[in-house]
């Protein structure tokens, strides 16, 4: 069953230009747009199905830390401290919640797992910690499984999808973001070798950048990006 988004009333008519253009209309794309609006750049967004129609209203919501490659985590916590503060940046709630992700182990082999990804963060100085059987039984309460431990970072978040994309929407329309959904983008328009505007399927609208915030599967455009993240490999 597909999740329900709150509504977002979108515009009908395309612009005929704008400075930026951002293709995909999931949560990377409509937050973009909100932190260009924030600098007054104006932004047009082109969502071929509906906003957050796709990946960003189908996923688990997490804001985490946990089993991140340590190189990660900087642009985890980041990301963590922008959730914080987005519920009062768009003027609604967006189900930013800091209640912790705990990953449990049936096995020793898995518990090494969780101790080797401890081990190899610990110069961040991170509250994760490792979790006994009895210390699982407590914070979960009911809870089915027989473990032989875990690992659990107390500051680690989840947002929630079907909300937040159509929060950070209204907000960014709000500031003047314009929001065309059914409306997919064919081929880009190149003067003098720089991009100078986009071909939809509603017609042109020329802009001076553009960005690309769709998934990985976009049609017109992944044939030219080498994508490596992990569904792709």
């Amino acid at each position: 069953m597909a999740p329900t988004i709150a509504p977002v009333k979108t515009s009908t008519v395309l612009p005929y230009a704008t400075s930026v253009v951002i293709i995909g209309g999931g949560i990377i794309g409509l937050t973009a747009a909100l932190t260009l609006a924030e600098r007054n750049i104006s932004v047009v967004v082109l969502e071929k199905g509906q906003i957050a129609g796709e990946q960003s209203s189908r996923n688990l919501g997490w804001v985490r830390k946990t089993s991140r490659h340590a190189a990660d985590i900087p642009l985890a916590l980041a990301a963590d401290r922008l959730w914080a503060q987005m519920s009062e940046r768009v003027g609604a709630d967006v189900g930013y919640r800091q209640k912790g992700i705990m990953f449990v182990g049936r096995t020793p082999s898995q518990m090494a797992l969780h101790e080797g990804w401890l081990k190899s963060v610990e110069h961040l100085s991170l509250d994760s910690r490792l979790l006994s059987k009895r210390e699982i039984e407590a914070l979960v309460p009911g809870g089915v499984g027989d473990w032989a431990g875990g690992i659990f970072t107390p500051s680690d978040a989840r947002a929630e999808p079907t909300l937040a994309s159509s929060a950070i929407a209204k907000a960014a329309m709000s500031m003047g973001v314009v929001i065309m959904e059914q409306c997919a983008v064919r081929t880009l328009q190149m003067s003098a070798g720089a991009v100078s505007g986009v071909v939809t399927e509603k017609g042109e609208i020329r802009c001076d950048h553009v960005l690309l915030a769709g998934e990985c599967g976009h049609g017109a455009f992944s044939a030219t990006s080498a994508c490596r993240c992990r569904p792709c490999l």
